[in-house]
This record gives structure tokens, C-alpha cells and sequence, in this order.
């Protein structure tokens, strides 16, 4: 990894007032708070087989296989209930044994 974004949200519902200045606003927190983790690095595999099967495993998760969450460790931000939200990825012919990756995560429920 090579790098690590984390983004707390309150899911804030603003309503501004039409017509008026931003101090008319009105602002309600209803829905909770959603964390996303964003994740960037370079996966390095054997050979070009090893490659596509990792981002073939990898896809198959953000393709409806996420039958229950995962946990992800990081350093800075410790150990957190995830699902995958997307999946990204960036292979470059001249360089097979290696790929550049992103994944964007969700933290969740253990049960969901």
C-alpha cells in the first residue's frame, strides 16, 4: 500500500432557505455517520497469470461475491469491519509482474 485515505461523513441533510443568507439554514442530522476508507498501491505478482488472477479475485468481490464483510488492519487507523465499495486498476504491458490498484471500502456492520 501505498497509500491510505479515511473519510468520516455525518450525512448531513442541509436545507437552505430559498432567498436568504446561509445563517437560515437548516441543517438536520438523521442519518448517521458513514466512514470510507480509500486504499492505493502496487501488487506485484509472479508472472502475468498471477496478475489476472488477483485482479480476477479481486473484481468477483465488487461483482456480487461479498457474502459477508471483511476486516481490514491498517497501522494508522487500526482494525475495521469492510466491504469493498469499488475496484480499480492500472496494468501497464511494459511492467507485467506488477499492477497499480485502488480500492475504495466501507466500513460496516458485522452482519451486514
Amino acid at each position: 500500500m501505498q497509500r491510505e485515505a479515511v473519510k468520516k461523513d455525518a450525512n448531513l441533510v442541509i436545507l437552505p432557505l430559498p432567498m436568504s443568507d446561509a445563517s437560515k439554514t437548516d441543517v438536520f442530522d438523521y442519518m448517521g455517520v458513514t466512514k470510507t476508507i480509500d486504499v492505493e498501491g502496487i501488487y506485484v505478482g509472479n508472472n502475468i497469470g498471477s496478475i489476472a488472477g488477483w485482479i480476477g479475485s479481486m473484481s468477483s468481490l465488487v461483482d456480487g461475491q461479498q457474502t459477508g464483510p471483511s476486516t481490514y488492519v491498517s497501522t494508522i487507523i487500526g482494525s475495521n469491519v469492510i466491504k469493498i465499495w469499488y475496484f480499480n486498476y492500472d496494468w501497464i504491458q511494459g511492467d507485467p509482474n506488477k499492477v497499480s490498484y485502488s480500492l475504495r471500502m466501507i466500513e460496516s456492520t458485522e452482519t451486514s
